[in-house]
């Protein structure tokens, strides 16, 4: 088997757009546990904080995910991606409180 294929990576996702009380943190959890994410999301002052962390494939495959799930109210405006620093000690995905100032 090679390497590579179970290789884990971790990407910071920015989201800004109507995103703050419309359900979108359970979204995001639905969608990154359905795909086997591990990480977190937050609400900020700027929008939506995300933390993803697994398979490539599968981070790959959120952004589509996410907005063919997107909740009725909801609405991105922009998803910025770039590469994390891999924490092995993620084994969860986790909605966190909202950060103060959101």
């Amino acid at each position: 088997m090679s390497p590579t294929i179970n290789a884990v990576d971790a990407v910071h996702i920015r989201i800004r757009g109507t995103v703050q009380g419309v359900g979108f943190r359970p979204t995001v959890w639905r969608v990154a546990t359905g795909l086997g994410l591990v990480g977190s999301v937050r609400n900020d002052a700027e929008g939506v904080w995300v933390q993803l962390q697994g398979r490539s494939a599968q981070l790959d495959q959120f952004a589509d995910a996410l907005r063919d799930a997107l909740p009725p109210l909801a609405r991105l405006d922009q998803l910025l991606s770039h590469a994390a620093p891999v924490d092995l000690a993620l084994t969860d995905f986790s909605i966190a409180n909202s950060a103060e100032g959101s």
